[in-house]
């Protein structure tokens, strides 16, 4: 019989074997940046720098330095907890991206419900009626939105539910001039702004859910365990509960889990049509400003979270399954 591991063991080797790939994703990442031009030349914006000017401040931010060893200075860096400072504004890279975190979580959070939720409901009611008219508008929506561009179904609904109904505000996080600050009222005003944006970034894991559970259900459906469960007297709704959807739920889990590396890519675009300040949002106007510490420092910061959410994943699997052992 194979000797399976602990799980602090299994995660122990899962973050040895993170940091190389970490690494070499970080040096890419380093020599796209320094391919994509001076940041010092961009602080001007239209107007030029005296050439002094960019000499000292090459020299203050080390660009004068090879780019290897600019390198393993900011790993190094790092390692201490230190991400360096934003050339536009002068400030840690840290304080700054906190700032915007507490935004792209609340967007992140919301559309993890959303489309998870609705994404497994849909499937789910899809899978109970097959091949009924509900069935197949639910899987003509799904491909819909797997399909649609994210930055077009933005636009669209801004235009729709905003400006043309009137509805919901299409950018922004909050209401400036707010007379009633009760904790009731920011709330609803929150809500409101995060309702659009929220929609749009989970349709298509909303889609892709509701497609998945649908073919897993109607995969598992007629095993003979289901057959047993019903003989045995249960319900159909412990029959679903309790054995067509835990038994589905590792596949699930799975799309749930790489869903979050695509959610941080996803919520660039999306927090820039919205004008979300979010963290996607800041990595786009330092992109487009060449602001490269704050860039790399999103990078690192979004890349750890992705990490852990899929090393969750992995551990819910031993949780969910008792078969799954590593």
């Amino acid at each position: 019989m194979r000797k399976t591991k602990s799980i602090p063991v299994y995660i122990l080797q899962r973050i040895l074997q993170v940091i190389p790939i970490v690494l070499g994703t970080i040096f890419i990442t380093f020599l796209l940046l320094e391919l994509s031009g001076d940041p010092i030349t961009a602080l001007g914006g239209d107007f030029a720098l005296p050439e002094e000017t960019v000499a000292h401040l090459t020299k203050v931010y080390g660009l004068d330095k090879p780019v290897y060893e600019r390198f393993f200075l900011y790993i190094s860096k790092v390692l201490r907890g230190d991400f360096g400072y934003s050339y536009k504004q002068g400030r840690p890279v840290m304080e700054i991206i906190m700032e915007r975190m507490p935004a792209t979580l609340l967007l992140g959070a919301a559309t993890y419900i959303i489309s998870t939720l609705l994404g497994i409901a849909m499937g789910v009611i899809a899978a109970l009626k097959p091949r009924s008219w509900l069935d197949n508008l639910i899987v003509t929506l799904s491909v819909m939105g797997f399909s649609t561009p994210a930055f077009w179904f933005a636009q669209l609904s801004i235009f729709v539910f905003s400006v043309l109904l009137g509805w919901l505000p299409g950018f922004g996080m909050r209401t400036l001039d707010m007379v009633d600050t009760s904790l009731l009222a920011i709330i609803i005003d929150r809500a409101k702004y995060l309702i659009l944006p929220a929609f749009v970034l989970s349709i298509n894991g909303l889609a892709t859910l509701a497609r998945v559970t649908r073919a897993n259900m109607l995969e598992v459906m007629h095993r003979d365990f289901i057959t047993t469960a019903r003989a045995k007297g249960c319900s159909e709704f412990v029959v679903l509960i309790r054995h067509k959807l835990r038994n589905i739920m590792l596949v699930l889990i799975t799309l749930i889990g790489l869903r979050a590396g695509m959610l941080v890519s996803g919520s660039v675009l999306i927090e820039t049509v919205f004008a979300w300040p979010g963290v996607g949002r800041l990595m786009y106007n330092s992109i487009s400003a060449r602001d490269f510490p704050i860039v790399l420092g999103g990078f690192l910061i979004t890349a750890g979270m992705t990490i852990f959410i899929n090393l969750t994943t992995d551990i819910l699997y031993t949780i969910l399954d008792p078969r799954v052992r590593y």
